[in-house]
């Protein structure tokens, strides 16, 4: 994922902490939405993805998760207080998709964007 972090800050221009704290967000949303055997393929394939799971996303349990949303919506939050501006969230969800798509291959790209509805008004504004 420092690769990734990386090219989102040479190409896109976002700080490093702000590319940071997006992917954290983004592997939190894909750790707690993703079918269990998806995420794990995924993370083998993605070196570093596991470890960019946020504390909060990966604690958060019972009835506080239920109450606050659950560790998804914790990641979400993670993702869009970033730092990263709205117009440029796009483009570094496309970014960070097609990196992933590049390591693990298109099928995990398309459950991990299934498994992940509330992404899609950053990847298909219209």
């Amino acid at each position: 994922m420092n690769e990734f972090i990386q090219l989102a800050v040479s190409q896109l221009g976002v700080s490093e902490v702000s590319a940071t704290q997006a992917s954290e967000g983004f592997a939190g949303i894909l750790s707690a939405q993703m079918d269990a055997g998806d995420f794990e393929a995924l993370a083998v394939a993605v070196p570093g993805l596991e470890e960019m799971i946020p504390e909060a996303a990966a604690s958060i349990h019972g009835a506080l998760a239920g109450f606050l949303g659950g560790p998804g919506m914790a990641a979400f939050s993670s993702l869009t207080e970033s730092g990263i501006a709205l117009d440029r969230m796009g483009p570094f969800l496309h970014m960070l998709f097609d990196f992933i798509g590049g390591k693990a291959g298109n099928d995990l790209v398309q459950k991990a964007q299934s498994a992940a509805p509330e992404l899609a008004p950053f990847l298909n504004p219209h």
